[in-house]
């Protein structure tokens, strides 16, 4: 996120949309939420996980696990759920923000990961993930632009995000 801002400080980009923090409330910043979301624990379709009635966390920690990288938002999230559920030493077989890679991988193994639970069931949806009943805070999805930015492209863009904001949200009520 800081390296985002930075380059939308030097007008190397226009717009930054994804996970907000602090930062986003910078002098000379704006910002809006678009939707609140959560992290889910996905695997493979047909995961031993999958047939259980109930999961919980603590199914989850003798798995072998696909994380986010560190000193990310995602990362500290799923760390501190574990260290709650026992999984102090619950340490990544892969570090990655690549969904390419965590779907190819889950898609072969019995790997557990996590990802943003808009993400999660877009991919249940299309039958390449199967996303687990638990989930835990992630944060709110937003848009971070230049104070007094009028770009015509800029404010389309806005309209365009926030007109798919309400369908995750329609999505997520579902």
């Amino acid at each position: 996120f800081a390296q985002l801002l930075a380059q939308l400080e030097a007008r190397d980009l226009d717009i930054v949309v994804g996970v907000m923090d602090a930062r986003a409330h910078a002098p000379g910043l704006r910002h809006e939420v678009l939707f609140e979301d959560r992290t889910v624990a996905i695997v493979r379709p047909g995961h031993p996980l999958c047939a259980r009635p109930a999961v919980g966390w603590s199914d989850l920690l003798d798995y072998r696990w696909i994380m986010p990288a560190g000193q990310t938002m995602m990362r500290s999230q799923l760390d501190r759920v574990l260290l709650e559920h026992g999984g102090a030493g619950v340490l990544p077989a892969i570090e990655t923000a690549s969904v390419v890679t965590v779907e190819s991988v889950l898609r072969r193994t019995d790997y557990v990961a996590v990802c943003s639970a808009s993400l999660g069931r877009h991919l249940h949806q299309l039958g390449l993930v199967h996303a687990l009943p638990l989930s835990t805070g992630f944060g709110p999805v937003g848009a971070v632009y230049r104070e007094g930015e009028a770009q015509p492209r800029v404010v389309e863009f806005l309209q365009a995000l926030r007109a798919s904001a309400l369908r995750v949200d329609d999505d997520a009520e579902a």
